[in-house]
């Protein structure tokens, strides 16, 4: 459709249906290079709340993309796929040092939600105790105690985040203790 706010209207539709609205999502996944950012955030969205693992390859295709929203919607719905490969995983990982603290952020959420063992990540997820957001550190605190109780990283992996200054990261570290 012409109008921007119809093609964002319908993608929130199928991003409601779920699953039930799988047969859509290659119409879902060709707006993904639409030219309005709300579009193709919706579209990351849909995708994801589907789950159809086939549309990874336009999820990947938008974490490059230039707009923030869409990149934080496109980590979303890689971590609502089912069956994450290490691609996706690597992809995300990619996204830590992302110049957006919302994006970065949103990365660090998605890996912990993805329930894999952390290896392949753990000692980058563990650098961002010097990230210069709060909340960034605050949420690798929290994997990296993930990260300690499933042997990826050693216990003292958590100090560094136990000596920030901010009370937030303090208190996540002291949460997975």
């Amino acid at each position: 459709h012409v109008d921007h706010n119809v093609r964002i209207s319908a993608l929130r539709a199928l991003g409601r249906i779920g699953p039930a609205g799988v047969a859509y999502a290659g119409a879902a996944a060709r707006v993904c290079s639409d030219p309005n950012p709300q579009v193709r955030a919706g579209a990351a969205h849909a995708l994801g709340r589907m789950g159809d693992p086939a549309s990874a390859d336009c999820l990947l295709g938008l974490l490059a993309d230039r707009d923030s929203d869409v990149r934080s919607n496109a980590v979303v719905a890689l971590a609502e796929l089912s069956g994450a490969s290490g691609l996706h995983i690597a992809a995300i990982v990619g996204l830590l040092c992302d110049e957006d603290r919302g994006v970065r952020k949103i990365a660090i959420e998605a890996l912990s939600q993805m329930g894999t063992d952390g290896t392949a990540y753990a000692e980058l997820v563990a650098c961002c105790h010097s990230d210069d957001d709060c909340e960034v550190r605050a949420a690798a605190a929290e994997l990296v105690g993930s990260l300690c109780e499933v042997g990826a990283l050693p216990p003292g992996a958590l100090v560094r985040f136990l000596e920030d200054e901010d009370g937030s990261v303090r208190r996540a570290v002291l949460q997975r203790l």
